[in-house]
């Protein structure tokens, strides 16, 4: 059914954390990743805030790849007429989490990658996007892309991890993908929801720490 096939059993979403050292870095990597499998299936790349979206949204079609934003009440019918091979459709998290399945015909079912430009600051907002990607034939697989300059890593490793890295000999272009840094990303969002944070909404990550983690702000 186009983009969609709603699943008939449950079956677990692949998840994966890839880091980068600088937000440029992460870009790039995220433009390459979605260059590799835009022509074999359908994509769709998200975030948490409208500014990271902007963002990557602009930085992909500077590159020349086609990007298609959804969004509102109407952003199931959309990702159905725009989630194909050879385009790039763009959402927010909160949209995709909020999309009811869409009654349209069974065809061939279609394998959906969903890359996420960021982590959310607190867990629970992340942990919304999977229910979305388990409901997809074949489920979706879900990429968050971080760098070391995100608002999420900066307070807890400052530069003194980017600097060891660079010493072992760790270039721009390269990036980590370690289960071990993984469950330390996690370990961060849970604290920061142990501060009791208020979670008021912002136009970027970098707004919504001034907003309810003052404290943790540079």
């Amino acid at each position: 059914m186009g983009l969609f096939d709603w699943f008939r059993r449950k079956r677990s979403v692949v998840l994966s954390d890839t880091i980068w050292l600088t937000k440029a870095a992460k870009l790039d990597g995220l433009r390459e990743a979605i260059r590799d499998r835009i022509e074999q299936e359908a994509v769709v790349v998200a975030a948490h805030f409208p500014a990271s979206l902007r963002e990557v949204r602009t930085h992909l079609e500077t590159a020349g790849v086609s990007v298609q934003l959804v969004e509102g009440r109407d952003a199931g019918r959309q990702l159905l007429e725009w989630g194909r091979p050879g385009a790039v459709v763009a959402a927010l998290v909160e949209t995709l989490a909020g999309i009811s399945p869409p009654n349209a015909a069974a065809t061939e079912p279609l394998p959906v990658t969903i890359f996420v430009a960021e982590r959310h600051l607190l867990r629970a907002k992340d942990d919304a996007l999977p229910p979305f990607a388990e409901h997809l034939t074949p489920p979706g697989r879900i990429g968050f892309h971080l760098s070391l300059e995100d608002p999420l890593l900066r307070p807890f490793t400052g530069t003194r991890l980017a600097d060891t890295l660079r010493g072992l000999g760790m270039q721009e272009n390269d990036a980590i993908e370690s289960r071990m840094v993984a469950r330390r990303i996690g370990a961060i969002q849970k604290k920061i929801a142990r501060m009791g944070v208020l979670d008021r909404p912002a136009d970027s990550a970098e707004e919504w720490m001034r907003l309810n983690c003052p404290e943790l702000t540079p």
